[in-house]
């Protein structure tokens, strides 16, 4: 058994942002060989993996794990402000972190901050593509005071956290969403291959339409339908990514009412047709474990 000290060790730092997300920022799909700390300081943002959706809010922190399929969508509203850290660490203790959303508590807060601030004095973190690259004049022992200060983060979210489950929630499930959203949410996610329309949904909760596009409006940021979309939209990025059906399969498989239409769709959502979006993926490939294989080189 690890001692005290090993507990967790943080190897390196891959990339770090701390940046304004405009209200209609969306990333693409995507995954990476690192594990990602990612923290909303401000706004609320969406967090999509192919376990579901989490709505994140100020003071939320999530965790993904290595070769998580995810992307980020801000609510098309507001400024989400967000911290995060894409970071090497191959110590047993990580693996509590998987699977969790965490809200930040007083007792972590300062060393929140503290790391926030010598990150932002030490790297480029707001300068994409070369977030986490070190400034021209970093203070004296920036990295590693740095890394230290999110190895104590870590720890001390690992004290909060530990043998106490409730505090926590997984990417499934959030305790302060309405009882009605939530059953809307799973039932939309079982039905992800049908047809639903907000008739479908009224009838089925015996809710009318306009109720339930304002509670869910306001839990999620977006109309039921519109939510619906996204998780069609998320698993057909997964069936592009992990298995090789044509475009029109997919749209088979997901109910759209024509291949023509969901190829109109994806691309106004992702910026990309699907068969361009396949290519990319393809394409990424070999450039992605170029620069993984440098990266680790240079720890």
């Amino acid at each position: 058994m690890a001692s005290n000290r090993d507990l967790i060790h943080v190897k390196g730092f891959y990339m770090i942002n701390f940046n304004d997300l405009s209200p209609a920022f969306q990333t693409e799909f995507h995954e990476h060989d690192e594990w990602e700390f990612f923290y909303i300081d401000g706004g609320e943002a969406l967090c999509v993996t192919d376990e579901g959706s989490k709505l994140l809010r100020a003071g939320d922190i999530v965790f993904h794990h290595p070769n998580e399929p995810h992307n980020t969508v801000c609510n098309g509203k507001s400024i989400a402000t967000v911290f995060n850290i894409l970071f090497y660490c191959d110590s047993p203790a990580i693996e509590h972190f998987r699977g969790k959303t965490l809200r930040v508590s007083e007792s972590v807060t300062n060393t929140l901050k503290a790391l926030m601030n010598e990150c932002n004095a030490t790297y480029r973190v707001s300068d994409y593509p070369n977030s986490g690259s070190l400034r021209e004049h970093p203070p004296l022992g920036g990295e590693q005071m740095s890394r230290l200060l999110f190895e104590e983060l870590l720890l001390l979210l690992m004290r909060e956290f530990a043998g106490d489950e409730t505090k926590a929630t997984d990417n499934r499930k959030d305790s302060s969403m309405d009882p009605i959203v939530e059953e809307l949410c799973e039932y939309m996610k079982k039905n992800i291959c049908g047809k639903l329309t907000l008739n479908d949904l009224s009838d089925k909760f015996h809710f009318s339409k306009s109720f339930l596009c304002d509670i869910f409006k306001k839990q999620v940021s977006c109309s039921p339908i519109e939510y619906y979309l996204t998780l069609k939209l998320t698993e057909a990025k997964r069936l592009l990514r992990e298995s090789s059906v044509t475009v029109r399969q997919v749209s088979e498989i997901l109910g759209f009412e024509s291949p023509e239409y969901f190829s109109r769709y994806f691309k106004k959502r992702v910026g990309h047709s699907p068969r361009d979006f396949r290519k990319m993926l393809i394409s990424n490939v070999e450039t992605k474990k170029l620069k993984t294989e440098r990266n680790h080189e240079s720890i």
